[in-house]
C-alpha cells in the first residue's frame, strides 16, 4: 500500500528548489489512485522561467533488504500551469 511510503514533491524553478512539500496517499498494490500536488507557480515568474516538479517515493520502513528511505520511484514533469486539473497525477501501484 502506498501508506507504507513518502511521496515527497519539489518545485523547480530554472532547476533551483522554490517549493516542496510531503504527500499521503492511500492506494491498494494493483489498484489505481489519484493524488493531487498542491504546488503554486511563483507570482514573480516570468515567460523565459522553466518550472519541472519533481515527486519520490520512498519506504517509510526497512522490509526485507530494502532499507528504509530506499527510493523506489521518482518522476519528473514538465508545468507551465497550475491549474487544479494539471496537479493531478494518476499512479498505478
Amino acid at each position: 500500500n502506498l501508506n507504507n511510503y513518502d511521496i515527497t514533491w519539489k518545485l523547480l524553478k530554472n532547476g533551483v528548489p522554490c517549493d516542496e512539500g510531503k504527500l499521503e496517499a492511500d492506494v491498494a498494490p494493483l489498484s489505481y489512485g489519484k493524488i493531487t500536488v498542491p504546488y503554486a507557480l511563483p507570482s514573480d515568474r516570468t515567460a523565459s522561467d522553466e518550472f519541472w516538479l519533481d515527486i519520490s517515493v520512498t519506504s517509510k520502513y526497512a522490509s526485507g533488504m530494502i532499507p528504509a528511505g530506499y527510493e523506489a520511484a521518482y518522476t519528473q514533469f514538465r508545468v507551465n500551469d497550475a491549474s487544479a486539473d494539471k496537479r493531478e497525477r494518476h499512479f498505478r501501484y
